[in-house]
Order: structure tokens, then C-alpha cells, then sequence
């Protein structure tokens, strides 16, 4: 219906979000200003997510060298979210996108030590800026979103509720909820759980009674050939210390 020139095939990368990096920055004319680097811990939905649930700064040198390299190719000025994923068949970090705009949890910056929009705001004013980085660990979460997504893996076994709460043990930046302004969060979690019975549990037992009726086998595919890595770790980044 398109025609063959309206079609775009990209390459679907496996692995879920925990598999997705950040490199988020400030750049002044192609120079560094300001930058962390953070992972999709979590994601809604689980299976191929549209949005980020909890994200938390992490070390990773190959994802750094490569968002600024990148940036600074560009001559790039203002804000920029360069986002990657691991390949895990190659042990490479692969590019997904640039967002040369404030991103969804631009709220980690703050409590991890760094105020993006404050950064922009005194390039504005012509201020020279010394370069750098996120100093201690830190989260952000959509709290409705989280608790669905994170609900999701605790029935897959895939999260314990230990592992859930330690989500809220580092400094934590939340999407939809202030002390000082309450009802956008308090509203949001009703919602946000509706959203998820009406919409996303009948996708979720259509699913399961397929698998459950399905008579035929199936088939499983040779395991992937881990091609040795090159300038990339061959496993994904850790968390901060």
C-alpha cells in the first residue's frame, strides 16, 4: 500500500531492555560539556518496550568513547541521548538512535550529581564550562509503570521482590510524583494500572492459551556463533559501584 520506497527494514537486536544503553550529554560546538551513561534496567512493555520504567547510571567506556566520538563528529551543540544496544552475539554495543533533545528521564541527571538543563542554561549565557560527569550512582523510575513491568518479570521469575526494593536504595529520581505537587502520581497509578488490565492482559492470555493449545513442536534454532570482540567488552556494563 506504501510502495517498496516507503519501506524501512532494520535489524531487531535480542535481548530486552536491560540490554539498552544511554549516552546522554551536552555538547558546546562539538565539544564535551556534561555526560553520564545509564541502562534501561527496565522497560514497559517487558517483551518490546516503548518506554524506559527504571534507569540507573552505570560505568561503561565503550559506550562513553563511542557517544562522544559520535557528537563530536557532529559539531554537535545543546543536549543529545545516543542510545545503544549489546549485541550479544557479536559482544558489541550496536546504535539504535539520537535524540538531540531532552530525553524521558532527563530527571537522573539531577540526582546523579549533574543538572542538564541548569548546564544549558549557562551556555545560554556564554559561560566557559569545564567538562563533567555524573559522580555518584543514582535511578529514575515511573513508579506506575515499574510496579507493572517489574510485577511482570516477578511472575516470570525473572526479578525477586528483594531485588525490587533495593530499586529504591540509591538516590532516585521519580518520573510522575513530588513532594511538593502529589497528585500527578497519585492520579497516574490507577490509570496506569487499568491501562495494563484492559490493554495488556488480554495480549498476555491470548499468548499463553496459544502456547497452551499449540499441537505443534517447537522448533528451536542452533545457538548463535559469538564472533570475538574488537574494541568492545564482550559482556554488557555493570551498575556503579
Amino acid at each position: 500500500m506504501v510502495g517498496t520506497e516507503g519501506i524501512v527494514l532494520q535489524e531487531l537486536i535480542p535481548g530486552g531492555g536491560e540490554a539498552q544503553f544511554s549516552y546522554a550529554a551536552a555538547f558546546d560546538r562539538g565539544a564535551l560539556v556534561a555526560s553520564l551513561v545509564a541502562r534501561r534496567t527496565r522497560q514497559y512493555p517487558i517483551e518490546f518496550g516503548y518506554t524506559s520504567t527504571f534507569v540507573e547510571t552505570v560505568e561503561c567506556d565503550a559506550v562513553e568513547e563511542a557517544g562522544r566520538r559520535f557528537l563530536a563528529s557532529l559539531d554537535h551543540s545543546g543536549l543529545a541521548e545516543v542510545e545503544f544496544k549489546f549485541d550479544r552475539r557479536h559482544g558489541r554495543y550496536k546504535i539504535l538512535d539520537v535524540n538531540p533533545r531532552i530525553w524521558t528521564w532527563g530527571g537522573l541527571g539531577g540526582v546523579a550529581g549533574l543538572d542538564f538543563p541548569h548546564v544549558i542554561w549557562r551556555l545560554a549565557q556564554g559561560e566557559t564550562i569545564a567538562p563533567t560527569r555524573a559522580n555518584r550512582p543514582a535511578a529514575w523510575m515511573h513508579v506506575s509503570r515499574d510496579l507493572v513491568a517489574a510485577s511482570q518479570h516477578m511472575l516470570t521469575g525473572r526479578l525477586s521482590p528483594v531485588t525490587y526494593l533495593r530499586s529504591f536504595s540509591k538516590p532516585l529520581a521519580l518520573a510522575a510524583f513530588a513532594i511538593d505537587d502529589p497528585l500527578p502520581g497519585i492520579v497516574e497509578l490507577p490509570l496506569a494500572l487499568w491501562r495494563a488490565v484492559t490493554h495488556r492482559l488480554p495480549i498476555l492470555l491470548k499468548d499463553f492459551w496459544h502456547q497452551a493449545t499449540c499441537d505443534e513442536p517447537a522448533v528451536s534454532s542452533p545457538p548463535a556463533q559469538l564472533s570475538p570482540p574488537s574494541d568492545h567488552p564482550a559482556r554488557p556494563c555493570s551498575h556503579r559501584p
